[in-house]
């Protein structure tokens, strides 16, 4: 099912169409064809995928040029991905520099007995008893810790790739076919902080280079290319701004400025 929530944040979060978007985990194709009728070139890939819409195949196996994606959408999808590290670098490969990769997860180690105790009435509720040995808020989450990916695995296998922010937390629990007010109540309780907020939504942007710091070592005059300052080690901070474009900034090494100024460059990148 194609929640409207998901969609808009999708949505809000790619460049415009027709920009070149890769689905990861598409399911029965849902969300890739939404996105085709608003005008996106999509690829979608799932490797249980049973849709004329999806292609069978995995993340990590995807034969398609490097850099050929401007964005890539991984909705509850990257939890399941195998190999983890493997399938994260054929993403990062795929997804042109100064591309978006916007995700959409359950924080599966936030993921407690109240949240299952919650979830198991619900479904309950909805006609859904669950399996025998799901039935116990413990050994469900044992079950879901034993077997999905925590987010904080998943990020650290696109850190090399992919610059994000902090994650948005919000209601995820609703989302297991439940009854229709799920949504509103699970938002009560997690607001009155009788649940955790299992949804995390992210949106990363691609890498042109290592992100971090590097070192200045020479530096130019203004208007020249004479060299004012040689021989120094300042640090040089790399990183990609919310607006997408890349920033380096850096101190000042001219003698007279006292190290109490420094510069701010903005690349657009998009305007290569």
């Amino acid at each position: 099912m194609l929640f409207p929530a998901v969609a808009t944040f999708v949505r809000s979060a790619l460049p415009a169409p027709p920009a070149r978007v890769l689905e990861v985990g598409a399911g029965a194709g849902e969300l890739a064809t939404a996105l085709t009728e608003a005008g996106y070139d999509m690829v979608a890939i799932d490797p249980a995928a049973d849709s004329d819409q999806v292609r069978a195949v995995a993340l990590h196996e995807l034969d398609e040029p490097a850099g050929s994606f401007d964005a890539a959408v991984a909705v509850v999808s990257l939890h399941h991905v195998e190999p983890l590290g493997e399938s994260c670098r054929r993403l990062g490969e795929l997804v042109r520099s100064g591309g978006v990769l916007v995700v959409d997860e359950m924080d599966v180690e936030r993921f407690d007995e109240r949240a299952a105790a919650w979830l198991i009435e619900q479904r309950g509720l909805a006609g859904d008893a669950g399996e025998d040995d799901r039935r116990e808020p413990g050994a469900l989450v044992a079950d879901l810790r034993g077997h999905l990916h925590p987010l904080a695995g998943v990020l650290g296998a696109l850190e090399e790739w992919f610059a994000f922010g902090e994650p948005v937390r919000g209601p995820y629990l609703y989302r297991w076919e439940l009854p229709p007010n799920a949504r509103e109540e699970e938002e009560q309780l997690t607001a009155a902080g009788r649940l955790p907020a299992v949804g995390a939504r992210l949106v990363g942007t691609r890498a042109g280079i290592q992100l971090g710091t590097g070192r200045i070592v020479r530096q130019s005059g203004v208007g020249s290319t004479g060299i004012v300052a040689d021989g120094l080690d300042h640090p040089v901070t790399l990183r990609f701004g919310p607006d997408g474009a890349f920033y380096i900034t850096y101190p000042a090494v001219e003698p007279s400025a006292g190290g109490r100024q420094g510069a701010l460059l903005r690349i657009d990148v998009a305007a290569r």
